[in-house]
């Protein structure tokens, strides 16, 4: 099972939860299984081109996605994956 944790800013999509257990391969699957549950999730984090938003940033471990394989990038079983929105101010 793989832990994810949602960034503030993002937990609207989960109706206010900040950790979810899902269960997944890659972060592909991780998203796949958050809208599952949580209908609306992939498209406020995807584009239409099935990549990350550019104000989205997604860390396995302490390792942001787009520096690994992007959506493809693995995860292990007992993985911990960080789903944040930029949030812009001065």
């Amino acid at each position: 099972m793989v832990e994810v944790r949602i960034a503030n800013p993002l937990r609207s999509l989960t109706g206010g939860i900040g950790r979810v257990v899902v269960e997944a391969n890659d972060l592909d699957g991780v998203v796949r299984a958050l809208e599952s549950t949580h209908p609306g999730f992939s498209e406020r984090v995807i584009d239409d081109h099935g990549r990350l938003r550019s104000y989205v940033l997604v860390f396995v471990g302490d390792q942001e996605s787009r520096s690994m394989a992007g959506m493809a990038t693995p995860v292990g079983p007992d993985a911990v994956v960080s789903i944040v929105a930029a949030v812009a101010g001065g």
